[in-house]
């Protein structure tokens, strides 16, 4: 039922009525969501108990029985117009406060994604690689969230936050970062601790959790053989899981200072001969039905420079 632009304050009715009686009205009524405001009183002949509660089950507010005084009813009115008046201005308090939550929220946002950018760039500086691994590494982890079924929001906090994995990097020395060949057995180790690095940066920053996450955990394996905690399966946490497989397959299927691109094939069985071992095996299975997409990222976000030592290295240590 549509009142075209009436929009009153209140409808009385009584429940015999020609064509349709009073509940259905008000059930046809308050279908509606922008009349189901209005107050609806229902004027019957009787006290009956399964009309009332038939009454207040399709929306009726009120009820005034046959026969009944001048000042009852307009008691009753005045009522329910204070009681709507009421709801009326909780509404419109509750929409300021909403507004007033999504304007904080977008302003915290910008400022989150400009905390991003600042980090990411501190590490370019810092580091030799190009920023296309970061953008790769992003969007490798998005496509493979979304493959293995995760929410869209999730989706989206693991593209942001994705590129700032390495972040930790930014707290190593030059001579280890910078080195252009491969690391020793004590350099490597110093290597590692840009998890726990990145992972204090980021909580002292008061960046999201998720990134916190990736940070500190995309180097940890799904059989424990990872670092900083040697977490397994699933006490790693998704976002982690999903960027630590990202982050492998770029630094096997890029060119490095001391080695050629892997073929794409090639990474791919590479991949696939890790689940379980280094990678979540629900996301090796995610990963083999989009592998595709991945070399669409691949040649989209193309190399023009040397990528870390330390990815490098983990992938070509991985057995």
């Amino acid at each position: 039922m549509v009142l075209g632009k009436l929009m009153p304050d209140l409808i009385i009715s009584e429940v015999d009525i020609p064509e349709v009686n009073g509940f259905d009205l008000c059930r046809l009524i308050k279908k509606e969501a922008e009349y189901r405001v209005i107050p609806f009183l229902l004027v019957t002949s009787f006290y009956n108990l399964e009309h009332k509660v038939k009454g207040f089950h399709v929306g009726v507010d009120d009820f005034l029985y046959y026969p009944f005084h001048e000042l009852e009813l307009r008691a009753r009115v005045s009522s329910l117009l204070r009681i709507k008046h009421f709801y009326a201005r909780l509404q419109s308090e509750k929409q300021h406060l909403d507004d007033l939550v999504r304007r904080r929220t977008q302003e915290l946002y910008q400022l989150n994604l400009s905390l991003i950018t600042a980090l990411e760039g501190a590490n370019r500086l810092k580091d030799l690689s190009t920023g296309n691994h970061v953008r790769r590494v992003s969007e490798y982890a998005a496509v493979l969230a979304e493959a293995c079924g995760l929410d869209h929001f999730s989706i989206s906090l693991i593209r942001t936050y994705a590129s700032l994995h390495d972040v930790g990097k930014i707290g190593l020395p030059d001579h280890i970062l910078k080195k252009t060949g491969k690391l020793t057995t004590e350099e490597f180790e110093e290597m590692k601790r840009h998890t726990t690095f990145g992972y204090d940066l980021l909580k002292q920053a008061g960046v999201s959790e998720v990134a916190q996450n990736i940070a500190l955990c995309h180097h940890e394996r799904w059989d424990g053989q990872g670092y900083p905690q040697g977490l397994t399966g699933n006490d790693i946490p998704i976002e982690a899981r999903v960027v630590a497989l990202a982050d492998v397959y770029d630094a096997l299927t890029t060119k490095r200072s001391y080695k050629e691109a892997m073929p794409l094939k090639e990474a791919r069985e590479r991949i696939l001969f890790l689940s379980g071992r280094h990678f979540d095996p629900s996301l090796t299975d995610a990963f083999a039905s989009v592998a595709d997409r991945f070399d669409d990222v691949a040649q989209h976000f193309g190399d023009v420079e040397a990528e870390e030592n330390e990815a490098a290295a983990e992938a070509s240590n991985a057995s």
